[in-house]
């Protein structure tokens, strides 16, 4: 009974980018007393959504593995909220991967009530919930096994960006949904001239377009407090 209350206190979020799977996740969550406010397709979307409205806990679907990645790393740094990603327990690398980004639950797609709720009471009451998926990633002090180093500094790429690559650069990371019509009025530049800056600094970032960029400073841990944006222009 208690849980039961404590559950209808609780609010989560659903970054899916499956249609028909986040549905039924969410019909899911809620038949088992959660209130649901946030129903992203993508991690953006959840970005833009949660600037409106408070969670207590975030689900992740791994379906779109690097997107996935990307939103479990901005959550855990920015939110500072827990992480329940969902994924094939077949693949190896990419449970790996959603541990190593912050998950600290890890279910298979085929989750239903017995192995959501328990996970999801542990993830509120103890910030964690090892099953047997998780067990397999995490060594006996509770840590992430690290098999890789740690990726290379990302300063010497950044230093290629030019004065004005560098501006948009922070715009793109500081506000990701900015369109370039926006950045341009900001920087009293045309979308054109904007559009090709974001061209340049994907090229010397070796990545593909904003996502890329955007992508990029996950990877490279590059936080949003270190890259500011300019004051706008005003008059």
């Amino acid at each position: 009974m208690q849980q039961g209350m404590m559950r209808k206190s609780r609010t989560l979020a659903v970054v899916d980018g499956q249609a028909i799977y986040r549905r039924g996740l969410v019909a899911l969550l809620e038949e088992l007393g959660y209130r649901v406010p946030i129903v992203a397709a993508s991690w953006e979307d959840h970005i833009d959504q949660s600037c409106r409205t408070r969670v207590d806990l975030v689900v992740v679907n791994l379906v779109n593995r690097d997107e996935a990645f990307a939103a479990i790393a901005w959550i855990r740094k920015e939110q500072r909220l827990p992480v329940l990603a969902i994924g094939p327990a077949n693949d190896r690398e990419a449970c790996f991967r959603s541990i190593r980004a912050g998950a600290r639950a890890l279910l298979d797609t085929d989750a239903d009530e017995r192995t959501l709720r328990p996970a999801l009471d542990d993830l509120l009451t103890k910030g964690i919930h090892c099953n047997g998926y998780m067990e397999a990633y995490f060594d006996t002090a509770g840590r992430v096994p690290d098999p890789a180093p740690a990726p290379a500094p990302a300063g010497n790429l950044l230093d290629t960006l030019t004065d004005r690559e560098h501006q948009i650069f922070r715009w793109l990371l500081h506000t990701p949904r900015l369109t370039l019509v926006r950045i341009g009025k900001l920087l009293g530049i045309d979308r054109c001239t904007v559009a090709t800056h974001v061209r340049h600094i994907a090229e010397k970032l070796g990545v593909r377009g904003r996502d890329g960029i955007l992508h990029f400073a996950w990877h490279h841990k590059i936080a949003l407090g270190d890259h500011r944006p300019p004051a706008p222009r005003t008059g």
